[in-house]
């Protein structure tokens, strides 16, 4: 079988140096449209679900607050974590929706202080809504509730990198998806490995996982702290709810890919199992 893939988690622009070097260890944090293209072509990607990066460039002042959490794994102000700067995503957001790439589907980036215009200013010309967005409240909590309303009235999707409050209750983020049964949650980084995201996942239809960063070497650190690797993961969950996302730049489409496949090999997986998720859960839940 001929491996086919959909990228479900893809970041596009360059992203903030102040808040790279403080936050992500790494020398990659730019992401060119033309380097883009040629990653999806030699890993024949159909799809990506593409939006902005976490902290684009014009994005200025939030390096201390950024420490802080990382360094102590707390916040003093979980509604504006950057010392009362704001992240601006209108300039990311305009510049991805333009792109005209039939491999492109864009989904706004939203933060904690954004609201649902930042929505439907991406409505298209026959009246309808993204088909989801990416929020970012990693120090804080969810999306606020005219939010989370819109998407679930929308039937819309929304990959969430879990936030701190989630993290430390996972109850909190389950009735939230408890309560929005037409919103489909795609959770990043494999939901952190939380073990009550996991099992839930059996419980919500409308719960998914994405593998982005699993080849990440604090990632595996992290499920294993949480008492479970990439494999079991993967190995457990239902067939339609985990999600292939390269979280490229940050993470490499390639190996992250060559990763889910090696998993056939082992015995771990099927080749149905592989093409679930590398394309087929990816195309159900953004209708790609």
């Amino acid at each position: 079988m001929k491996i086919r893939i959909n990228d479900a988690h893809c970041h596009y622009g360059t992203n903030s140096m102040l808040m790279t070097m403080a936050l992500r260890p790494t020398k990659k944090f730019s992401n060119d449209f033309g380097e883009l293209e040629g990653i999806m072509e030699s890993n024949n990607v159909e799809n990506c679900v593409l939006f902005s990066q976490p902290e684009p460039a014009n994005t200025f002042g939030h390096i201390w607050r950024g420490l802080y959490y990382h360094l102590w794994n707390v916040s003093t102000d979980s509604q504006e974590p950057y010392f009362g700067w704001r992240i601006n995503y209108t300039k990311a957001n305009e510049k991805i929706s333009k792109i005209k790439d039939k491999h492109v589907n864009f989904i706004p980036f939203l933060s904690a202080s954004d609201g649902i215009e930042e929505i439907e200013k991406y409505v298209d010309e026959r009246g309808n809504s993204p088909r989801g967005i990416k929020y970012y409240g990693i120090y804080g909590d969810i999306p606020n509730l005219n939010i989370l309303q819109y998407l679930n009235e929308h039937e819309m999707s929304m990959v969430l990198h879990l936030p701190m409050k989630c993290r430390k209750c996972p109850q909190k983020l389950l009735d939230t998806v408890g309560r929005y049964p037409d919103l489909k949650f795609q959770l990043a980084h494999m939901g952190d490995g939380i073990p009550e995201i996991l099992s839930s996942l059996w419980e919500f239809d409308n719960l998914y996982l994405d593998t982005a960063m699993i080849t990440n070497e604090a990632y595996q650190n992290l499920y294993r702290k949480q008492g479970t690797t990439m494999e079991e993961m993967i190995q457990n969950a239902p067939e339609s709810k985990i999600l292939f996302g390269s979280d490229e730049p940050w993470g490499s489409l390639g190996e992250q890919a060559k990763s889910i496949v090696d998993l056939q090999f082992s015995g771990i997986l099927s080749a149905r199992d592989v093409d679930n998720i590398l394309y087929q859960n990816a195309r159900t839940v953004w209708a790609l």
